[in-house]
């Protein structure tokens, strides 16, 4: 009764009803999803590792999904967003996949809860991590590992090509996880390989 008042008063005033209802955020939020931890009991870890995350440029540094149009035109998608930082978002993914990954390695993400002698750093430049309305995944990044001196040992250029639909931003998130979860294999070869040269 009440509703249909205020849209009699309103009619003679406007000549017509105003929707008093909520309208709905149509906002979704997305996170980038972690592996399922590997409890690898009675493995000593005697390797420490220090994971640096992250050179990012400043056009991913927001909330908003990045999206690339052709050649340099950079878009947001203002309806799907990250519900995290993605510096850290992909910082806490990739620290999962090499915790599991390296069940005999100490993986510390900087910044360092304590004062910690690390046998290496890993230090990561993300230059992309869009996707492309035409359907293209895309993740570039640029890896070195760093010994005790400031030397660098080992280092990669890793490149992701994966595909979504160009409407399903979940479909894109998993894809970007998926490219993530590649770029943790890569470096965590290599941080094998340094570490024992034997294999």
């Amino acid at each position: 009764m009440y509703r249909t008042s205020v849209c009699v008063v309103l009619f003679s005033m406007t000549g017509g009803c105003i929707d008093l209802d909520p309208k709905l955020d149509p906002t979704r939020f997305y996170v980038l999803t972690e592996p399922t931890p590997i409890k690898a009991s009675g493995i000593l870890k005697t390797l420490n590792v220090g994971l640096l995350i992250i050179e990012m440029p400043d056009y991913l540094k927001t909330s908003k999904i990045v999206l690339r149009r052709e050649g340099s035109e950079i878009t947001y998608s203002e309806f799907n967003r990250w519900a995290e930082d993605l510096e850290q978002g992909i910082a806490r993914v990739l620290y999962s996949h090499l915790a599991n990954k390296l069940p005999g390695v100490k993986i510390s993400r900087f910044p360092w809860s304590a004062p910690t002698e690390l046998d290496y750093r890993v230090k990561i430049r993300l230059t992309r991590f869009d996707g492309v309305r035409g359907g293209l995944v895309a993740i570039h990044a640029g890896w070195s590992i760093v010994g005790k001196g400031g030397e660098t040992v080992d280092s990669g250029d890793f490149r992701f090509n994966g595909m979504w639909n160009g409407t399903k931003y979940g479909t894109l998130v998993s894809e970007l996880g998926t490219g993530l979860a590649q770029l943790s294999d890569e470096i965590g070869v290599a941080i094998s390989k340094v570490s024992d040269p034997s294999r």
